[in-house]
């Protein structure tokens, strides 16, 4: 019975914080990994996701990121907006990337209750980089 117990809170556990991670290409030589984190419903009715956006600069220039720029969807609905996590919670944020891997934790907010497991689709239609600094 007690082995039971064990593998039903394991069961239950990893169950309910599956999360999934996104690997697109949107410039040559430019990876973008996308790990979806915490999903909170607020008490309005407002959906959170917090995400981690990775940004792998193999091409030999220097990129531009603009989380203002960024454009998202999730199950065919659009947030409302996409912040950077910081204490500010800052709406935009530039950086100037250089070769290599760097990581940005962001955030969203969907209109709507929706749970970890019922996001089916995550689809970044704008990703805030271009090349040589140009927006």
């Amino acid at each position: 019975m007690k082995i039971f117990t064990y593998i039903l809170t394991f069961v239950l556990v990893v169950g309910c914080s599956k999360t999934a991670s996104y690997k697109f290409e949107p410039i040559n030589d430019v990876g973008v990994n996308v790990h979806i984190g915490e999903v909170k419903v607020s008490e309005e009715g407002d959906t959170y996701i917090n995400f981690k956006y990775e940004i792998k600069n193999g091409a030999k220039s220097n990129i531009r990121f603009n989380t203002e720029k960024i454009k998202i969807t999730v199950n065919s609905k659009k947030p409302v907006y996409v912040h950077y996590n910081s204490l500010a919670s800052t709406p935009e944020a530039n950086f100037i990337i250089k070769q290599g891997v760097t990581e940005h934790k962001l955030y969203l907010m969907l209109n709507g209750k929706l749970s970890n497991n019922e996001i089916k689709d995550f689809n970044v239609i704008h990703f805030g980089l271009e090349k040589n600094g140009n927006i």
